[in-house]
């Protein structure tokens, strides 16, 4: 059986940005003298971007401390999965803003950020929401290319501001459909009770089959444990809002 990483190597816990309350410096960016603050690039954008990738980045690090200090083997991996998870997002948006570094002027890099802020965004917001994982401060290097102001402003605020510059088919819609569906937190009570209601045990098996998720895998016995134990599954995976579409769409066709 292979080895989970944390059995064969150490573990390196590591941040990607530094936040001193007001901004972010991302590090491993250099911009050959040009300030990041400065390019032709949406500003509100750019902070927002930046915003969502210092939230994920201190979620990342979070579970990549649990996993260090897990008491148990099972913990671990549960945690380990998590790390990862945000890790990939956070590398995602940082691999977008790296991007800067090669055509700053680029309306298509602009687009790319736009795109990294529409797949990231909905996990940064459940972050900022919850409050439960904040950014360490640090001291900043205020001018440096690399750093960027971006205000006390939260970052729903800066999403629900780029709602009106990018209200198009390919961004400005996702961006307020989602943002509605996550500021309204697609109440977990309300989904519990729309599932037993419109599904038997044997109904909900078939949905969990259809959607890719196995329903013996899910801990409970009854219905209603085991349609609470799916929104636990998917709520860890940052799944929720597309089972919630996917669910929408089911009905529908059932009728």
């Amino acid at each position: 059986m292979v080895p989970w990483p944390w059995q064969r190597d150490k573990i390196e816990c590591t941040h990607l940005i530094k936040y001193d309350g007001k901004n972010v410096e991302i590090s491993g960016l250099s911009f050959r003298g040009i300030q990041l603050g400065k390019l032709a690039i949406e500003p509100k954008l750019l902070q927002a971007v930046s915003q969502a990738l210092m939230i994920i980045d201190a979620s990342q690090y979070h579970f990549c401390q649990a996993v260090k200090n897990a008491p148990d083997e099972e913990s671990k991996k549960r945690y380990y999965d998590l790390m990862m998870q945000d890790k990939v997002r956070a590398q995602d948006i940082w691999m977008g803003l790296a991007a800067l570094t090669i055509n700053p002027e680029s309306k298509q890099v602009e687009a790319s950020l736009v795109k990294m802020l529409l797949q990231n965004h909905n996990r940064a917001l459940q972050l900022e929401q919850e409050e439960k994982i904040q950014p360490p401060l640090e001291a900043v290097q205020v001018g440096s290319p690399n750093t960027i102001e971006i205000g006390k402003s939260s970052l729903n605020d800066k999403i629900s501001e780029l709602g009106d510059k990018y209200l198009n088919p390919s961004t400005g819609d996702k961006f307020q459909k989602t943002k509605t569906r996550i500021n309204s937190e697609t109440d977990n009570s309300g989904l519990l009770g729309l599932m037993t209601e419109k599904f038997s045990k044997e109904e909900l098996k078939t949905l969990c089959f259809e959607y890719g998720i196995d329903f013996d895998d899910l801990d409970g016995e009854g219905k209603q444990a085991k349609a609470r134990e799916l929104i636990l599954y998917l709520k860890r995976r940052d799944k929720l809002a597309d089972f919630y579409d996917f669910l929408m769409n089911y009905l529908a066709k059932r009728g």
